[in-house]
């Protein structure tokens, strides 16, 4: 009856470990689960990457069991490492711990600037099985939750002295999503040209296949939107907003490039 009884217990045990319900979908952040799989051997490892374009809270929440129902008794579960790793390879936070393990690290704008200038700069999360001496070979999820809110890539006032002076603005994209480009203004005060005579062209441009990806022109407010996919990125992250005079009066105004993340 003993026996028996520690093995519903067991088997029930394991049912909450693989069975956990995700999170509520947020719309300022996205989650996804990777299965894992860890031997006994000192070192093994689990390793996955991930792109992050905006700042915020990255969760990570990691629940795994022993593979195999006979070393789920008499074992209080192995401990394992959980990592985080910036795009330029350095850890900023690690625990160790039993099932269920969790860990949060805020990314900065500041971090999220800095790092855009890498190729594909991805964040590394690691499970890594290196802290029991008498380790066993585990299986289990590993759940992240990634910051996932729209960002504003510029914000820039502009003046445009008369026909075709131009200003540009330049940006990184890291990740697939979608760019909607802004540009209000009005004739300067102390112009002398009629304020009929103050049309712009709007422009989206990526350098690295020299192509012109969108164009507008007309009266204040111009807007353009693109949709960024993995192909524009492996080309170049680098884009460019440009605004330039038709008329011939002298205007001042505002550009707005804002980001919004695929889900």
């Amino acid at each position: 009856m003993g026996n028996k009884r520690l093995l519903i217990c067991a088997f029930i045990w394991w049912l909450s470990v693989f069975t956990l319900t995700p999170p509520a979908a947020h719309a300022n952040s996205r989650t996804i689960e990777f299965p894992f799989k860890l031997s006994a051997d000192l070192r093994s490892e689990f390793s996955i990457g991930s792109r992050v374009g905006s700042p915020g809270v990255m969760l990570i929440e990691a629940t795994w069991a022993p593979i195999g129902i006979q070393n789920a008794f008499g074992t209080s579960g192995t401990a394992l490492s959980l990592v985080i790793l910036r795009p330029d390879g350095v850890e900023v936070v690690r625990r160790r711990g039993v099932s269920p393990l969790r860990l949060d690290y805020r990314i900065t704008e500041d971090e999220i600037d800095r790092l855009a200038v890498m190729r594909k700069p991805e964040w590394t999360i690691k499970l890594i099985n290196d802290v029991d001496r008498a380790r066993t070979e585990v299986e289990g999820k590993l759940r992240i939750t990634i910051p996932n809110s729209v960002r504003s890539l510029v914000d820039q006032q502009f003046t445009l002295l008369d026909a075709r002076n131009a200003q540009e603005m330049a940006f990184s994209v890291t990740m697939p999503g979608r760019l909607v480009i802004e540009a209000f203004w009005q004739k300067d005060q102390l112009s002398t040209q009629p304020a009929s005579q103050s049309p712009l062209a709007l422009l989206l441009i990526h350098p690295a296949q020299e192509r012109t990806y969108a164009r507008r022109q007309g009266g204040s407010p111009l807007r353009v939107e693109q949709q960024v996919t993995e192909r524009e990125i492996d080309k170049g992250m680098r884009w460019i907003a440009r605004i330039e005079n038709l008329g011939q009066a002298k205007v001042r105004g505002l550009l707005r490039v804002s980001f919004f993340p695929s889900p």
